[in-house]
């Protein structure tokens, strides 16, 4: 079992969403009347959300293994508790951490959700963004 399984894949992933949404927001694109479309690019990332599955899977094993690496291993607490401490961690253990990256899948679920509460049913991308909700919910089975 490794500790951070896939996690360059799944960082990967959101460089990537990244780019495509800093694309269809650049300054460039700003002098449009309508705002730009996201359900394209969301619609185009979200299968790749399982990524996330074998992270997720092995959530409670890895912390397990961690705080077992904590206690045994005194360097690696040791520097594992320096680098909790530091003011640009806000408090928050490497647990905490690691688990927003468990929450990531459920926060898109939320976010579509305020999306198209805020979108006028007329609007296209009103359609759009619930396929995209539709694709997410169906695809999320961790």
């Amino acid at each position: 079992m490794s500790v951070f399984s896939n996690f360059i894949d799944i960082w990967n992933l959101h460089r990537s969403i990244y780019s495509s949404l800093t694309d269809i927001l650049s300054p460039s694109l700003q002098t449009r009347t309508n705002p730009p479309s996201l359900a394209p690019v969301l619609i185009s990332h979200f299968p790749y959300l399982s990524l996330y599955t074998p992270f997720i899977t092995n959530f409670p094993e890895v912390m397990a293994k961690l705080l077992e690496l904590q206690v045994s291993n005194e360097r690696f607490g040791n520097f594992v508790r320096e680098r909790e401490a530091a003011p640009k961690c806000a408090k928050l253990k490497l647990r905490d951490w690691m688990l927003t990256i468990v929450q990531r899948c459920p926060r898109y679920l939320l976010l579509l959700k305020d999306l198209i509460g805020c979108t006028d049913p007329e609007d296209p991308e009103h359609a759009s963004l619930v396929a995209a909700h539709s694709q997410l919910s169906k695809g999320m089975h961790f």
